[in-house]
């Protein structure tokens, strides 16, 4: 591609691509080959905007001192430099002849402190064009639409994977994302005060946030396609393989797991539930999720993994009659009263801007954070308090390992389920021993694999660092973790399952017990998701008298 400047125009030419920025902001983006217009930019949305740790964004370049000039770098690559009363920034402009894109760096410094991110926005984004990202395993929507309009999308647990697809009625657009291999934290805002057809791709900082001056260091690429989203998927995918050791992920995965045509999700310990599946489907080709084996009751006194008289006795007669088993363990979840916790107290992950311990509580039903004093943190034992633990700590990893260790010898299995491995965060204590917590998950799933001569890990939620050392992952449908959202039908679109259906595959979460049309409803997506049919039932009547949407799962599960 050439690059020609005019004044503060900078104009871009490949052999499909045309792209023109003025004074930082790219104003147009028009594809050669399919003679579309895509981006035509509103003069009101700031190229760049500041993100400081109260939230609020403020724009950079676009404010009544701002000054800016375009420098020409030997014809392959050209900056902006841009000072404003808020901070200064360059946006560097090259392009990756190889692929086609179109790569901008943009980065700020600011002599005010507590600089959590710099946002580069794209906006006037054309009117057919339709969102289509890794949310929730994949939606397709106008940017507008309610479920996704005006919110931050974090990676890894809310922006799976780190691309956003523009798709126009003829299956041609274009796509953002970054290559980047080292776990930075980054988010897609959806949405502008100004235009709502704007994407802001955000570089965050690690926390703490206090006494950060400056942002960048990730390169935003954008491409062209045509023939359907799954061409810009495509690419992204094939990145994957390269940028991680999957072929050696792939490799440990067990051959049995591509057999499996139907989970059950939080199986009950009850030996007539086996009995009941066993004649209705291959127990060799059913895995079971079980929750309550252990000594202690669910999600108490963690990390104490002993089997119960109960859990061992079911466990060990599903095993002998085939069924594929996963026992329920947590990655990062410690109850603060166990003597464990006093050695692994100093990464309690601490909330980015509250700083509050984070963790969780159950009072009354429902879902509360950790306490916050010393005194409340251990007392609360009955209210299943949970101090979540960052995974970086070579000491906490290397001690669940140890702990999954004995129960795989106990139970004699070969299979374990990790509950929310999708709850990695950006927080005040980011990096310990050089780590984010993302990448602290990523390396304890992975050596909880190199367990005994291989152990078949799964877990809760899937993205594209948590499926690369998992086997099955339980997904979450769209913000209907456990209530449904109303309007759930018109979101799925298989995103995850293109990107890494083949490496990780997904089973459903709960309420698929088929006994209303929500739940109903949450199977079929499930399906139109690419999961492999999933039931939540608690008797084995369920099973032997299936109602009409058990019946359907079941067929469907016999058909594959």
């Amino acid at each position: 591609m050439k690059l020609a400047a005019a004044g503060l125009m900078l104009k871009v030419e490949g052999a499909r691509m045309a792209a023109v920025f003025e004074a930082g902001r790219l104003v147009e983006l028009r594809d050669k080959k399919t003679r579309d217009v895509l981006v035509r930019a509103k003069p009101d949305v700031p190229a760049l905007e500041l993100i400081h740790e109260d939230g609020n964004a403020r724009g950079v370049g676009d404010g009544r001192w701002a000054e800016c000039r375009l420098e020409m770098l030997g014809g392959g690559a050209a900056q902006y430099w841009i000072s404003d009363w808020e901070a200064d920034a360059c946006i560097r402009i090259s392009t990756d002849d190889d692929s086609g894109e179109l790569v901008v760096e943009p980065s700020v410094t600011a002599a005010r402190d507590g600089v959590a991110a710099l946002r580069w926005n794209l906006t006037g984004l054309r009117k057919d064009l339709l969102l289509v990202a890794p949310f929730f395993q994949g939606t397709r929507l106008p940017l507008e639409d309610s479920f996704v309009a005006n919110r931050d999308w974090n990676w890894p647990s809310g922006w799976e994977a780190a691309i956003a697809i523009l798709e126009g009625k003829k299956g041609s657009g274009f796509y953002c994302t970054t290559l980047d291999r080292d776990f930075r934290y980054k988010s897609l805002r959806v949405g502008h005060p100004r235009d709502p057809r704007t994407l802001g791709l955000d570089t965050e900082n690690y926390g703490p946030w206090e006494g950060k001056k400056e942002a960048g260091g990730l390169a935003w690429r954008v491409g062209l396609f045509d023939k359907g989203w799954q061409t810009a998927a495509e690419r992204y995918r094939l990145w994957l393989w390269e940028a991680y050791p999957l072929e050696e992920a792939a490799a440990r995965r067990p051959e049995w797991a591509a057999d499996v045509s139907l989970a059950i999700s939080w199986c009950p310990c009850k030996m007539e539930i086996l009995d009941a599946l066993a004649k209705r489907h291959p127990p060799g080709r059913t895995l079971l999720h079980v929750p309550s084996w252990r000594s202690d009751g669910y999600d108490q006194n963690y990390p104490e993994y002993n089997p119960s008289d109960e859990g061992r006795g079911f466990i060990g007669r599903a095993l002998a009659m085939g069924f594929r088993v996963m026992p329920h363990f947590n990655y990062f979840a410690v109850d603060p009263s166990h003597p464990i916790y006093a050695e692994l107290a100093d990464y309690h992950l601490r909330e980015l801007r509250t700083r509050r311990l984070m963790g969780w509580s159950w009072v009354d039903d429902r879902w509360v954070g950790n306490p916050q004093s010393h005194s409340g943190l251990p007392r609360h034992r009955d209210r299943n308090v949970m101090a979540y633990i960052h995974a970086g700590a070579s000491r906490w990893r290397r001690e669940l390992a140890s702990r999954v260790a004995r129960a795989v010898e106990q139970l004699d299995i070969d299979s374990v389920f990790v509950d929310q491995t999708l709850c990695t965060y950006n927080c005040v204590n980011a990096l310990v021993e050089g780590m984010s917590s993302t990448e602290g998950m990523w390396h304890l799933t992975r050596e909880l694999t190199e367990i005994g001569p291989g152990l078949s890990v799964s877990g809760e939620g899937l993205n594209e660092i948590s499926m690369q050392w998992q086997t099955f992952a339980q997904a979450h449908l769209f913000q209907s973790w456990h209530a449904t959202a109303e309007g759930l039908e018109r979101v799925p679109c298989p995103v995850g399952e293109f990107l890494y259906g083949d490496l990780c595959r997904t089973i459903g979460y709960c309420n698929l017990h088929g006994q209303d049309e929500t739940s109903a409803l949450r199977m079929r997506v499930h399906a139109q998701l690419g999961a492999i049919p999933t039931l939540t039932i608690g008797s084995a009547e369920a099973i032997l008298k299936p109602n009409a949407a058990v019946k359907e799962e079941l067929e469907r599960a016999a058909s594959l």
